[in-house]
């Protein structure tokens, strides 16, 4: 039963996931659409909030100018990634603002260990709410994935993290985008 309610909530069935966790007492996780944002078709977000609420924001991402990564909880390199970023004074300000740490929408079933990412990070993880949604360039599959994107463009990318070796390349990626 969980695991077809998983399945559901995967598929962004939501209304066919709540009816049958009705019917097969399984706890629903509570969601809902931030204010009037019609997702249907568009880039979206489902944020992660510490009471459970799971809130999906659409992207605007046409007139996106960041960076769009793409992480897990279960990767060892999205993991140092972020304890590297959340250590470096200088890239932490060049994202500030603008960066979207964003797990996979199979990551749905996972949403206890993105919970507990956000627990322990400054950064927090949200997911996908349709990948094909999103710009066909984005593989939220691949992580760390850093696509950086100016005026809704994808102008760069940086894919992987070892040893932190690639916190300067980020860098200076992100400020040639951001000129």
């Amino acid at each position: 039963r969980e695991r077809t309610y998983q399945h559901l909530l995967v598929a962004r069935e939501m209304n066919r996931a709540e009816a049958f966790a009705k019917r097969h007492a399984v706890t629903p996780v509570k969601w809902k659409v931030s204010g009037n944002d019609d997702i249907a078709g568009r880039p979206a977000v489902l944020k992660l909030r510490n009471d459970g609420l799971l809130t999906a924001e659409t992207v605007d991402f046409e007139a996106l100018t960041g960076v769009v990564v793409s992480v897990s909880p279960y990767c060892s390199f999205s993991k140092a990634a972020m304890r590297y970023i959340e250590t470096d004074r200088e890239l932490l300000e060049l994202l500030e603002d603008r960066v979207l740490w964003l797990a996979d929408q199979r990551l749905t079933a996972e949403l206890p260990s993105i919970l507990e990412w956000n627990d322990e990070s400054e950064l927090d993880m949200h997911l996908v709410w349709k990948d094909s949604a999103w710009p066909e360039e984005i593989d939220f599959g691949a992580t760390p994935f850093f696509y950086l994107v100016r005026n809704g463009e994808i102008v760069e990318t940086l894919k992987g993290w070892e040893n932190d070796g690639n916190a300067e390349l980020l860098k200076k990626k992100i400020k040639a985008m951001l000129e």
